[in-house]
């Protein structure tokens, strides 16, 4: 594994090593760096600096600062392409689980490589929010599949939970995310004999409990600092009724097209095989009378599927079609 993190970690440092000699690659990162000066001067986001999104990854490039000095973006880059090899090792970790060393290879193999060359390179280089949201749900997928086979991943809900509020806390859509581990575990408890609806809720208010703690120590954190109304206000009122309005639904509809779009344009073979593998997967999840080794896998699946879907309106959400909207699609 030690062999892994080091290979991982070597691979996304030198594809991304000739992107590390630009100071700013899109606004989004300045405006990261900004924040972040304002907060390790004792300022308070949304009260003494403003942004619509949720708080997390201003605070993780503050952390940088705070470690590596003050406006060095070179050290924000490098521990960006750590936080995507990082991820990498998540889809390694969950495609060895599930499909041996081999797919788990690949599925970390072809997530370095697009997280290089399938983006804008603004996006593609840049300190974004997306590549948080990319992390914390696929921890959060290899968490609520951590129990062994023939075990529920009940025991490892509050952590599921609590990994997707992670993500929600780094970009707001993530929150959709939470459907995944919601509906698998609905499947799961539909084919025990004798089915239980209090075990369902049980299960689904442990995954609840899980995302809400998280949620609330930001909430008490802006409470005890005077800026709650300017939280809520800015990570929720102003998307809702201000930012969001101004995109059309058709809009928003087009931008779902976007992470197809890239691929397409990267490799259309590699997008004609997630479409014939989403497809297998439905077609699978819908037989009525599925073999026994189906039946242990289709889980597996409808999370996957589920994800995906979640992942996809939460890139179109914005509407506005920039490519690292689609980041998030990306571990699927």
């Amino acid at each position: 594994m030690a062999a892994c993190i080091f290979a991982l970690a070597a691979a996304a440092l030198w594809l991304k090593a000739p992107t590390f000699t630009s100071t700013i690659w899109n606004v989004d990162e300045a405006i990261h760096a900004a924040v972040a000066r304002t907060l390790l001067d004792g300022g308070v986001l949304y009260r003494d600096a403003v942004d619509q999104r949720t708080p997390l990854t201003y605070g993780a490039m503050a952390l940088i600062f705070s470690v590596a000095g003050v406006n060095n973006i070179l050290a924000v880059h490098v521990a960006t392409a750590l936080l995507i090899a990082a991820t990498g090792l998540l889809l390694l970790l969950g495609g060895r689980r599930f499909s041996g060393t081999g797919a788990g290879i690949w599925a970390a193999g072809l997530y370095l490589i697009l997280a290089t060359g399938l983006f804008y390179q603004g996006d593609a280089n840049a300190f974004v929010t997306e590549w948080f949201v990319a992390f914390f749900t696929s921890a959060a997928a290899l968490c609520f599949w951590s129990a062994p086979p023939e075990e529920s991943p009940r025991r490892m809900l509050p952590v599921t939970g609590a990994l997707l509020a992670l993500a929600t806390l780094s970009k707001q859509p993530a929150a959709i995310d939470l459907a995944a581990p919601a509906l698998t575990l609905a499947y799961l408890y539909r084919r025990t004999v004798p089915f239980s609806w209090a075990s369902l809720r049980r299960g689904w208010m442990e995954l609840a409990l899980g995302f809400a703690l998280p949620i609330a120590g930001v909430v008490a954190y802006y409470a005890l600092r005077g800026a709650l109304a300017d939280f809520v206000y800015y990570t929720w009122t102003y998307n809702w009724y201000i930012y969001g309005p101004e995109v059309s639904s058709a809009d928003r509809a087009l931008s779902a097209l976007v992470p197809f779009r890239l691929l397409a344009a990267f490799s259309p073979l590699l997008l004609m095989a997630v479409l014939l593998a989403a497809g297998e997967a439905i077609r699978r999840l819908l037989q009525r009378q599925p073999i026994p080794g189906e039946r242990s896998t289709n889980p597996a699946r409808l999370y996957l599927l589920v994800w995906g879907g979640s992942a996809l309106v939460g890139a179109a959400s914005g509407g506005r079609g920039y490519d690292h909207y689609s980041i998030p699609c990306l571990p699927l």
